[in-house]
C-alpha cells in the first residue's frame, strides 16, 4: 500500500478563526516565555539542521523565541524520554515521528511508549530514503546490484548511522525482499558510515536524501533509487525502489509532538504557526535544498498519517529480525 497519502490543506484562515473561538479562550495566556523543542540527535545532524530551518519563523507567529535544544543518546531515546516526562503546557516539544514509532517496536524496556505519551503538533517534513553504493561496485541500478550481491562471496555490507535506525530498517526489508546476502554494518552517526561508504569499507548505504544528495552531486557515490512511493522531487532522475520491482515504499519523516494532555488550543497555535513557518518561501527553498519535502498538514491529518504509520511499522517490524536492548 502507500506509505503516504495526500493531506488536504486548511487554510490558515479557518484555522484563525478557530483559535478566536470561545474553545480557546483557556489558551490566551500560552506563551508567556520561550518553547523548546528538543532534538533527539547531536548538532548538525540532519534532523537537527531541519528541524532549525523549519522552525525558524514559528516565533513571528506565536509571540515568544522557540529554543532547539539538542538532547542526544540511545537512538534517539533519551530525548524523547525527556519530553514525555515534561509537563503538558506547550512549553517542551519533541522533534521526532518516525525514529519514535520505531523504537516503540524496538525496545522492549523503554519508559515511554511514544503513541501513549505523545500528541501530534505539526509536520516538519519528509525526507525520501536514497540507495547509495560505492562506486567501485560494478552496478549501475538495483536489479544488478542485487545479482551481484547473490554472486559475491559472503554477500554485500551496508552501513547505517546506528542500529534500528529507518536507513538500518530500510536495509533489512530490502534484503528480506530481495534475498540479497547482506551483512549490516552500524555505525555511530550518519557521518562516519558516509566516510566508509565513500571509502570503500562498506558497499551500499541507504541514506536519507538530505545526507546522499550532496555525496550524489558531488560524485562520491552512486545513486540507484528512492525508497519512497513517488520519486523524489530533488532527483526525479532517480527510479523508485517500486519501479525497480521491489514492493516497498517509505518515507523518513520528522515532526513536532507534544506531552499527552497538552490543551487542543495550545495544539492548534503550535500547528498554524509551524505551517505557516514552513509556507515561508526562504524557509521552504532552505528545506527543500536539503532535500526534504515540506507537507501542510492539519492537527486531523497529522494524527491520522501517525496512526497509519504506527500500523504500518508495527506490521513490518514484527517481519524484520531486528532487536535492540
Amino acid at each position: 500500500m502507500d506509505f503516504f497519502r495526500q493531506s488536504h490543506v486548511v487554510p490558515g484562515v479557518a484555522l484563525v478563526l478557530a483559535l478566536a473561538s470561545p474553545g480557546a479562550a483557556g489558551a490566551e495566556e500560552w506563551p508567556a516565555r520561550p518553547v523548546h523543542v528538543v532534538v533527539n540527535y547531536p548538532a548538525g545532524g540532519s534532523s537537527d539542521a531541519l528541524t532549525r530551518v523549519a522552525l525558524a519563523k514559528a516565533n513571528e507567529t506565536l509571540g515568544t523565541s522557540v529554543v532547539i535544544e539538542n538532547r542526544p543518546g540511545a537512538n534517539g531515546n533519551i530525548g524523547v524520554s525527556y519530553v514525555a516526562k515534561a509537563k503538558a503546557d506547550g512549553y517542551t516539544l519533541s522533534a521526532s515521528g518516525l525514529s519514535g514509532i520505531i523504537n516503540s517496536y524496538l525496545y522492549a524496556k523503554l519508559d515511554y511508549r511514544f503513541q501513549r505519551d505523545f500528541v501530534p503538533v505539526a509536520m516538519i517534513g519528509r525526507n525520501p530514503g536514497v540507495l547509495i553504493v560505492n562506486k567501485s561496485l560494478p552496478v549501475h541500478n538495483v536489479k544488478e546490484l542485487i545479482a551481484y550481491g547473490k554472486s559475491v562471496p559472503g554477500g554485500l555490507t551496508f552501513a547505517s548511522g546506528g542500529a534500528g535506525s529507518s536507513p538500518h530498517l530500510n536495509g533489512e526489508i530490502f534484503r528480506q525482499a530481495t534475498g540479497t546476502p547482506m551483512r549490516h554494518v552500524p555505525y555511530r552517526g550518519e557521518g562516519p558510515a558516509v566516510t566508509d561508504l565513500i571509502g570503500g569499507q562498506v558497499q551500499v548505504m541507504f541514506a536519507v536524501l538530505a545526507t546522499a544528495k550532496p555525496l550524489i552531486d558531488k560524485g562520491l557515490v552512486r545513486a540507484l533509487a528512492v525508497t519512497s512511493p513517488n520519486r523524489a522531487e530533488a532527483l526525479p532522475e532517480l527510479p523508485t525502489l517500486k519501479e525497480s520491482g521491489i514492493g516497498f515504499g517509505v518515507y523518513s519523516w520528522l515532526a513536532v509532538f507534544a506531552p499527552r494532555d497538552t490543551p487542543e488550543p495550545v495544539l492548534e497555535r503550535l500547528n498554524l504557526a509551524i505551517r505557516k513557518s514552513l509556507a515561508d518561501p526562504e524557509v521552504k527553498k532552505r528545506v527543500t535544498e536539503m532535500g526534504a519535502e515540506t507537507i501542510d498538514m492539519s492537527l486531523p491529518e497529522l494524527r491520522d498519517y501517525v496512526r497509519s504509520e504506527d500500523s504500518y511499522w508495527r506490521e513490518t517490524l514484527k517481519k524484520v529480525d531486528v532487536q535492540m536492548n
